[in-house]
């Protein structure tokens, strides 16, 4: 009975060790077996191309102005030894694939836009004039104790020319244009008004171009004291180039329904103190921006601009919306791809954050049309990569300080040697 008892005691144990260490084994088994992050590829991050034979050349358009007018309203300080006339605040590169290497074929101070009848170049004009006021004890003791500094007018005009010969001779036109502007309007100031005026700016860049159209964004703005005094609205229109007929009214490419309902999405999500709720502290704001899309102001009329955002082309809406009884601004929201009469040519569906993983410093991807190269722009670099081999081929430093990018535009075939010989004339 006490070997009975010890045999039926050492099955049981084996049969318990064994189910034991077969849950151990298992548990081994499904350690090992979980799946481990995958590392991206360029295979992966290019999978959906379908690259084709043949030559392509990538023209770039660059917003270059760093100075402080480029980051919003007037700055608060400022002298009267800054230059009159500013340094070129746009930039044009192409870039040409030459067997193994990427080379910049030409660079220009300026924007280089194709048209359907030649080429139109485009520019900023800035000029500053100082405008000194007259004796006053309350102002100068004001000045020496930092209180303001006075300083004068700053403009930014956008010319225009389709012929490289004339740009000097259409820059100084703008700027004599630009100083009649100033005069006229310092003179219908009162006189307390020129004694307290800090800095009257009206400033315009450009923020988009492409083919028979630009599109100009900017501000005006004057500081009369401290940080508080001043007057302030943004602007943002279409410019038509040639016989182009486009419209920069932005319900004509987007219906108000969805634009409204665009903003309201973007605002629950971004300005709303708890989105769950319907009233609450900013619903009067919402209010003030709703009545300005619903009852189609013309001083308040939404109008958009493109921009750049993970390597594609999108329509952002630009509503002007009452800050107070001062100042007003342009509110933005994402309204999905450009539409194809504004972009004729987009990249194919890519996986940006793919390509982001291997380049941590990416900040924009272009394909070309016939998907076989691939360019990226990184914050110190061009690279070239070779959509049949999904291979990095050749990387090149660039040195371009900038804001974003303002155009860009593939040439094929033929088009390649004519861009370049066109634009290595300038």
């Amino acid at each position: 009975m006490k070997l009975s008892l010890l045999v039926i005691i050492a099955i049981f144990l084996g049969w318990f060790g064994a189910a034991s260490t077969q849950d151990v084994e298992n548990s081994f088994v499904d350690i090992v077996d979980i799946p481990k992050s995958t590392v991206p590829t360029l295979d992966d991050a290019l999978s959906t191309l379908t690259p084709r034979s043949g030559r392509s050349a990538l023209l770039l358009g660059f917003d270059t102005d760093v100075s402080d007018d480029a980051k919003g309203y007037t700055q608060y300080y400022d002298d009267f030894e800054k230059l009159t006339q500013k340094d070129p605040t746009n930039k044009t590169l192409l870039l040409v694939r030459e067997g193994e290497n990427l080379v910049i074929s030409a660079s220009l101070d300026y924007l280089a836009i194709p048209q359907a009848n030649g080429w139109m170049y485009l520019g900023q004009a800035r000029y500053f004039e100082p405008k000194p006021r007259g004796p006053n004890e309350e102002l100068d003791k004001k000045e020496q104790d930092g209180w303001l500094k006075n300083f004068g007018f700053d403009y930014s005009r956008i010319w225009v020319t389709d012929r490289t010969e004339n740009i000097l001779a259409v820059q100084k036109s703008l700027v004599s244009k630009t100083k009649h502007e100033i005069d006229k309007e310092y003179k219908n100031l009162s006189f307390d008004e020129r004694e307290y005026h800090r800095n009257i700016t009206d400033y315009e860049k450009i923020s988009w171009v492409s083919d028979g159209y630009y599109i100009v964004d900017g501000y005006w703005s004057r500081i009369s004291g401290g940080a508080a005094w001043f007057q302030a609205d943004e602007k943002s229109r279409l410019v038509n180039l040639a016989n182009q007929r486009l419209s920069g009214r932005l319900f004509n490419w987007v219906s108000k329904k969805n634009v409204i309902a665009k903003y309201k999405e973007d605002y629950d999500a971004n300005r709303r103190s708890d989105p769950s709720e319907r009233y609450n502290d900013h619903d009067g704001i919402w209010a003030r921006r709703e009545d300005a899309l619903k009852n189609e102001n013309p001083e308040m009329m939404p109008t958009f601009t493109i921009q750049r955002n993970n390597g594609r082309s999108i329509l952002l809406g630009r509503t002007l919306v009452a800050g107070n009884a001062h100042r007003s601004f342009l509110e933005s929201v994402e309204l999905g791809g450009a539409p194809q009469q504004l972009v004729k040519y987009d990249n194919p569906n890519i996986d940006f954050e793919k390509i982001k993983a291997l380049y941590p410093d990416l900040i924009d991807v272009f394909v070309s049309p016939n998907q076989n190269m691939v360019i990226l722009l990184t914050k110190d670099e061009f690279v070239l990569i070779d959509a049949f081999a999904k291979k990095e081929i050749s990387p090149i430093k660039h040195s371009s300080l900038f804001n974003k990018v303002v155009m860009v535009e593939w040439s094929t075939g033929d088009y390649v040697d004519k861009w370049r010989r066109a634009l290595r004339r300038n």
